[in-house]
């Protein structure tokens, strides 16, 4: 087998793909390391580098360094692209986060923000409008803001219908919350991010129904009900579906749910559980990581964002936060405040040392702090 060479990991890929297709017509169950569909990545991705597992290779005259990553699935067969990931949070037109924004666009993972894998992404447009919870993807127009007052009033409120749309939908998730933790099934510590998520958008929801504001803090607030929203429904799946699978003996891998975000990693180990759930996941390696037994199939090309994650900036707004992958960028969109707007000013530029979730060795080996 040749060596590396310098870009050209996708031949070896492919070389990989007909000696399997050749040697073992038995290799039809993707494991977590295989590649349902595979490709490659430039190190100017935006990576959680110190998470990569496998020493960078050595650079030689016979075998130069790689330039590339290569990033797999072993159970959805589309690959959402990073190149879009320039390390800034900023507020767009929307009133989104672009792909930092985890009701658009999957995250990385870090157990600090374990539960954004289980996020439910925006239906296909045919099924959006019957959703139960269609509104957690309803996009603001101007034609729904109730202008309130006249002349050069610029305060209002979101439409009333669709307010009250919005707590019912809320009333109905806040209802499945309480009885699944009133079945006491569940450690209470780790129902605090579920809990402050029901909090936030109840606040949100109740902001909606009572204060007029600008056209952008409408926007902002709605948006910020929609994640509080779409974080509690995802923690609420995680407990009530996918923590008894975690705990059954059941070791069979799961069909993956293209209804949940997933999410991408750099480690093997959180491949393997995603991937055994039956959540989407995709993971980041060096070229070390390629093995002679891997199971290989398509290349595809990188997804790129949907026509939702608008990356045009809201004019008038500043740069929420400034980091590469992290639990705290995770969250950082649910930490917006009024000084973000009027200010530069990061939402987490005092937080205490600590405060980031730094992921745990064993969920990403080679994670140093």
């Amino acid at each position: 087998m040749k060596p590396f060479l310098r870009n050209n990991i996708g031949e070896f890929l492919s070389f990989l793909l007909v000696m399997l297709a050749v040697t073992d017509e038995s290799l039809e169950k993707y494991e977590a390391g295989d590649a349902l569909v595979w490709s490659e990545i430039s190190w100017s991705t935006r990576v959680p580098l110190r998470s990569l597992e496998h020493a960078a290779l050595e650079s030689t005259l016979e075998n130069p360094r790689p330039t590339s990553l290569f990033i797999t699935s072993p159970n959805v067969d589309f690959i959402p692209s990073n190149r879009y990931d320039d390390n800034t949070v900023w507020i767009r037109r929307n009133g989104r986060y672009y792909v930092h924004d985890f009701t658009l666009y999957p995250q990385w993972y870090f157990e600090g923000t374990y539960y954004l894998p289980f996020v439910l992404r925006r239906p296909p447009a045919h099924t959006l409008d019957i959703h139960e919870w269609a509104l957690a993807w309803y996009d603001f127009s101007p034609k729904d803001f109730v202008r309130e007052g006249t002349g050069d009033v610029e305060l209002g409120k979101l439409r009333q219908d669709i307010v009250e749309g919005m707590i019912a939908m809320r009333k109905k998730l806040t209802e499945m919350v309480d009885s699944f933790i009133a079945e006491q099934i569940i450690d209470p510590n780790w129902l605090n991010e579920m809990k402050h998520s029901r909090r936030g958008m109840h606040f949100a929801s109740l902001a909606l129904l009572i204060a007029p504001q600008s056209f952008l803090m409408t926007l902002l607030t709605i948006t910020s009900f929609q994640r509080h929203f779409l974080e509690t429904l995802a923690c609420y799946t995680y407990f009530k579906v996918y923590i008894p699978r975690k705990l059954s003996s059941d070791t069979n891998v799961h069909r993956a749910d293209c209804s949940l975000m997933g999410t991408f990693t750099c480690s093997l180990q959180v491949a393997q559980e995603m991937h055994q759930l039956g959540v989407p996941v995709w993971l980041v390696r060096r070229p070390a990581g390629i093995s002679k037994l891997m199971n290989v199939g398509s290349e595809v090309h990188e997804r790129a964002p949907d026509a939702h994650c608008d990356p045009v900036v809201f004019a008038g707004t500043v740069r929420v936060h400034f980091g590469p992958p992290s639990a705290v960028r995770n969250r950082v969109c649910q930490a917006l405040r009024i000084k973000n707007i009027d200010i530069p000013h990061s939402a987490y530029n005092d937080m205490q040392s600590g405060d980031d979730f730094a992921p745990v060795a064993g969920l990403m080996p080679g994670w140093q702090n």
